[in-house]
């Protein structure tokens, strides 16, 4: 399953323009498709040989079809997984809306992504804000580094998640936060001292990142 957003509720001029290209640009690629307001969904016969390729290329053609030849502002779409059983349809809309979601809140991080399968570890990331929500779980670690930050005007939070997004590099995140290396180095140890963080553990800096990223969902 495909879903193709536009920016408002989709015209019957516009319904018009895009079932004439499902049925001479895509031929008999696409088995069924459905508008929903201001989305089109779409269940593509994909061939079992090139499954991925098939569904990026069909959904890109489509809204190239539509902003070339109609000037129809569709918005990037995005595709859940293949599946062989139509049971699992209502799962890949719902992945292919995730993909949708997630570049969203990731644009420049996602901005070449279309297919649930390529999300890599984002793909986790609504699981994460959902047991955070859910049992208002809220991470210890972080929690002091914000508190920290509050009564002393500290920077201390968003400097650790620099830090992380630029995988631990020294000179690439102090170049990021405009300060000098040294400086860095003695905010890294604030950092572990006062949020109790091991910045030498793998598994304590994933799990700070992995906050980091869930909380920029919307």
């Amino acid at each position: 399953m495909s879903i193709l957003p536009f920016p408002a509720e989709v015209s019957e001029k516009q319904q018009q323009q895009i079932q004439y290209l499902i049925a001479t640009a895509l031929q008999k690629r696409i088995a069924l498709h459905a508008i929903d307001r201001d989305r089109l969904l779409l269940l593509e016969a994909v061939p079992a040989r090139e499954p991925s390729a098939s569904t990026t290329s069909a959904l890109t053609l489509l809204a190239d079809q539509l902003r070339q030849r109609f000037d129809a502002p569709a918005l990037p779409g995005g595709s859940g997984a293949v599946y062989d059983d139509y049971a699992r349809v209502s799962a890949s809309r719902e992945e292919a809306w995730t993909v949708i979601r997630l570049r969203g809140s990731f644009p420049d991080a996602l901005k070449d992504v279309h297919r649930y399968a390529e999300l890599g570890y984002y793909r986790l990331l609504p699981d994460v804000q959902h047991h955070r929500q859910e049992h208002y779980y809220k991470n210890e670690c972080l929690h002091r580094l914000e508190i920290y930050d509050l009564e002393h005007n500290g920077d201390l939070l968003r400097t650790l998640e620099v830090y992380l997004d630029r995988d631990s590099n020294l000179k690439e995140s102090a170049e990021a936060l405009h300060v000098h290396e040294n400086t860095l180095s003695y905010r890294l140890k604030r950092i572990a001292h006062i949020g109790g963080i091991d910045l030498s553990r793998m598994d304590q800096k994933v799990t700070c990142y992995l906050e980091f990223k869930s909380r920029r969902l919307r």
